[in-house]
């Protein structure tokens, strides 16, 4: 597939779109933190939409429904579902990007010039 997208021009003109070039370039970070958004801000914002579990009733008995939608539509469809969702997608990818701008290119730049100070001056010349 790496060989074939250079050779398929309506394939590499869409992966080097903007959008889909700051997907890749926030990847890594968002790859990590989107478990714990999800497990954190995610179950609280579904169970205010009714996705709740027995343990809830426990934890967080104030957040269950308390935003009531319906949960009529095709299975992942609904709107009790998709609504977290319009929460949970822009914050997960500004924390992916602050994530990236503030941990991922600085410690990035450091190993780069910690690896250059650590070469054999013979390899430092070529």
């Amino acid at each position: 597939m790496v060989s074939a997208i250079p050779r398929i021009p309506w394939l590499k003109s869409f992966f080097e779109l903007r959008f889909n070039q700051y997907l890749g370039r926030i990847s890594f970070c968002l790859y990590l933190i989107h478990g714990p958004v999800l497990w954190t801000m995610g179950d609280r914002l579904y169970v205010a939409t009714g996705w709740y579990r027995p343990e809830h009733e426990i934890n967080t008995p104030f957040l269950i429904n308390a935003f009531p939608m319906s949960k009529a539509g095709p299975l992942g469809l609904e709107p009790s579902f998709l609504a977290p969702h319009l929460i949970l997608l822009p914050f997960t990818l500004w924390v992916a990007e602050v994530v990236t701008k503030l941990i991922d290119e600085p410690s990035v730049r450091f190993v780069a010039w910690l690896y250059d100070k650590m070469k054999a001056p013979s390899e430092q010349q070529k």
